[in-house]
């Protein structure tokens, strides 16, 4: 029998980034749906055991390790894309005994060995504005590093992956595109009057699950509610997500203002950052689902959205039409006016959707992972 393969897992463990902790989890419970022979042993590589503990119950994962660096490997966000990882990282992968670590952090290529780097985005090619000048610079010496020298590279969509030729075609990386899917918890355990009693929200609303950051545009929802209530519509848009933007702190504190000055406290509520099984029901029973971002890599509400087999008011971006083909409507995401257009749409009626296995999407997303670690360890052979 041949030898169970062993994948180093850095946990991307940030409060202001929760979609890597998803993404972690959405990784372990995908390797899940393989054939057992296929499953590698994954090392969990964490600050602290209680993660690991809380991924272990939730994964249920029958091959799954903890590693606590002796430092502080993940330190808080804003200092990196990924979050700053110790340099040493690298000599104790022998102490590892793993094939490979993923997904690489930025400050460490440790070219002559197989680790797989991760860009899921180039976002701040087309939003400069929301970055800093050290961010900007950074992203830039760390792409072309690893355009030049990294074994290999991986992109959550072909949008991404679009981008990066065209900004890189000199690049000697090979690339791999790793679109994800979401496995979620079990709902059935929560009660759609309790949390609707709980948040204050009526029976029919819809739902904006983004945290508040500037490129997740939640000003043109803001301002298509106002046009809404001009005409004395009658809806609830109940958004949930940190209010913390580490790039931009008066974000949130402009829109809340926004929603004052213009009296839609009736039609505007916003829950803050509340419990995963919680966003999950109230994503379940909404209307339909709004994701107004100017970018994303791969976005996890339009997953979650799709998983649920909830309708969605989407922003008309590439990397949108490239994720989701049915149950979806899309809006200009600088024009309120075409949002409020699509939003009337759904104030009575709900929409139809079409059924799709979304099994379908998970299985697929463990196979393309076994097919990467297939391609890293093979590299090494």
């Amino acid at each position: 029998m041949a030898k169970r393969k062993r994948v180093g897992l850095i946990l991307l463990e940030n409060k202001e980034w929760i979609a890597g902790i998803y993404l972690m989890l959405n990784i372990i419970k995908a390797l899940d749906t393989v054939d057992k022979k296929l499953k590698p042993t994954i090392v969990i590589i964490a600050e602290s055991k209680e993660r690991f503990e809380i991924f272990k119950e939730e994964t249920k994962y029958p091959y799954l390790e903890f590693y606590q660096y002796p430092e502080k490997i993940i330190k808080k966000y804003p200092n990196t894309l990924y979050g700053k990882v110790s340099k040493k990282l690298s000599r104790s992968k022998k102490e590892l005994k793993v094939d490979f670590i993923y997904p690489r952090p930025l400050n460490n290529l440790a070219i002559n060995s197989p680790e797989v780097h991760w860009i899921p985005d180039f976002q701040e090619v087309y939003l400069p504005q929301f970055f800093s000048e050290v961010e900007l610079k950074e992203r830039k010496v760390y792409q072309q590093k690893v355009a030049d020298e990294a074994s290999l590279i991986v992109f959550s969509s072909r949008d991404s992956y679009n981008d990066f030729q065209r900004l890189y075609p000199k690049a000697k990386s090979r690339t791999f595109i790793l679109p994800f899917a979401v496995i979620h918890p079990d709902i059935t355990v929560m009660k759609i009057d309790e949390l609707r009693k709980k948040y204050g929200l009526p029976k029919r609303y819809f739902l904006l699950p983004n945290q508040f950051w500037a490129h997740k545009n939640h000003i043109t929802v803001l301002r298509a509610a106002k046009l809404l209530k001009e005409k004395n519509k009658d809806f609830m848009i109940a958004m949930t997500g940190s209010k913390d933007d580490y790039r931009n702190k008066d974000v949130f504190g402009d829109l809340h203002r926004y929603i004052e000055e213009n009296n839609l406290e009736n039609n505007i509520k916003s829950l803050g950052f509340i419990p995963r099984l919680e966003q999950l029901c109230l994503f379940k029973n909404a209307i339909a689902i709004i994701q107004p971002s100017l970018f994303e890599g791969w976005s996890t509400v339009v997953e979650d959205a799709k998983a649920l087999k909830k309708f969605l008011v989407l922003s008309d971006i590439d990397v949108h039409r490239e994720q989701i083909k049915e149950n979806a409507i899309f809006f200009d995401p600088l024009d309120e006016v075409d949002l409020k257009s699509k939003l009337s749409l759904f104030l009575v009626n709900d929409p139809n959707i079409v059924e799709i296995d979304y099994q379908n999407n998970i299985r697929g997303f463990g196979e393309r992972i076994v097919e990467l670690i297939d391609l890293l360890t093979e590299s090494k052979q």
